[in-house]
């Protein structure tokens, strides 16, 4: 007796993807017209019979998505993991919650665990610039059958679906507020060189060309914390000594593309004596009660339709990585507002 036909040798006779194949045959998700007559009538050739008891499991089972996340610390990563459990909640859909803490080793952990547990889904905002920083053998993980939408960062030089802020934009009004109340010296400071980071970074330089103004790369600061103190102190720390150097070389105004950032730069304005919207101007990300309460200026992302987006996308069958060959990445960006407060004034020095 020959070996009983899988999902793949129809997969492989169909001209599709497996996870295309499975799709078809399984009744979720869904397919090109083209791709659904293959798939069915390479079932017929083959006499084909689904396994009854794996699809039952999938009906009856844990429905688990997961979602991978470089900081829970973090106020945008807060906001999206409430985002993504309530709508995922919403359809009876658990959610795993992995944390990487900026390392994308640990990142490749998580997805390889995701991926044995068969979740269904995995909404990953990645630690991983580019492709170059993951080993051949495990960019499988982000290609293959395990269905994945990126939000926020993306990898470059990988072909994923994507829900992101329009991040040249949105920092390009923050700096354009400043320049307009005449701030000519904008430090900059952020945490890492993510594709999102990098975005506001050239909103940033391109605002300054337009009006003119010289664009200082020393004002640009990447705050890199240690592996060994990733702490909410240690970072404090580091943005203090940062918002330090760039106060001394005659910032007027600084911007925090990192909300995280914004407490040990409070916390050097206080031991300057400096106030808020009389003697610097202050721009963050991400809005908070401590942006609240100190009436802190903010780009504010739509991070809750943004979750929300991400799951509806896994649940409708997009995001995956496998069946490229049938259909184009989905990008989905978002606008972000200005929410303006009390902590930008008009630059006082000549």
């Amino acid at each position: 007796m020959g070996r009983a036909v899988t999902i793949d040798d129809v997969a492989k006779l169909a001209g599709v993807s497996r996870a295309t194949a499975a799709r078809v045959m399984g009744g979720y998700g869904s397919a090109s017209k083209k791709s659904r007559a293959s798939v069915e009538e390479a079932a017929r050739i083959l006499n084909y019979i689904p396994n009854m008891a794996a699809k039952g499991l999938r009906g009856k089972g844990m429905k688990t998505l997961a979602i991978i996340l470089p900081s829970i610390r973090n106020n945008f990563c807060n906001r999206l993991i409430h985002a993504v459990e309530s709508e995922a909640s919403a359809f009876g859909y658990d959610v795993i919650i992995c944390n990487t803490h900026e390392n994308v080793e640990a990142e490749l952990r998580h997805m390889r665990s995701m991926s044995s547990r068969q979740v269904e889904g995995v909404i990953v905002m990645s630690s991983a610039r580019n492709v170059s920083q993951i080993d051949t053998q495990y960019l499988d993980l982000y290609r293959g059958d395990m269905p994945m939408v990126f939000v926020d960062r993306t990898i470059v030089g990988l072909d994923s679906d994507v829900i992101c802020s329009d991040n040249v934009e949105a920092s390009s009004k923050a700096v354009r507020k400043l320049l307009e109340l005449g701030h000519q010296s904008i430090g900059v400071m952020t945490v890492n060189r993510s594709v999102s980071v990098m975005e506001r970074v050239d909103g940033y330089r391109r605002v300054l060309e337009q009006y003119d103004a010289r664009c200082d790369e020393n004002l640009i600061r990447f705050i890199q914390p240690p592996v060994d103190d990733d702490s909410a102190q240690g970072l404090a720390r580091l943005a203090c000594e940062s918002a330090s150097e760039l106060l001394d070389r005659g910032c007027t105004a600084l911007y925090v593309m990192y909300n995280d950032l914004c407490a040990g730069v409070l916390q050097e304005l206080h031991e300057r004596g400096l106030v808020l919207g009389d003697d610097i101007s202050l721009i963050s990300w991400d809005d908070d009660m401590l942006n609240v309460l100190m009436g802190i200026t903010t780009v504010d992302q739509q991070v809750e339709l943004m979750g929300k987006e991400a799951v509806r996308r896994l649940l409708s069958g997009g995001g995956n990585q496998s069946d490229r060959e049938e259909r184009e990445a989905t990008v989905s960006v978002f606008p972000a507002r200005l929410v303006d407060r009390s902590s930008c004034g008009r630059c006082k020095v000549d």
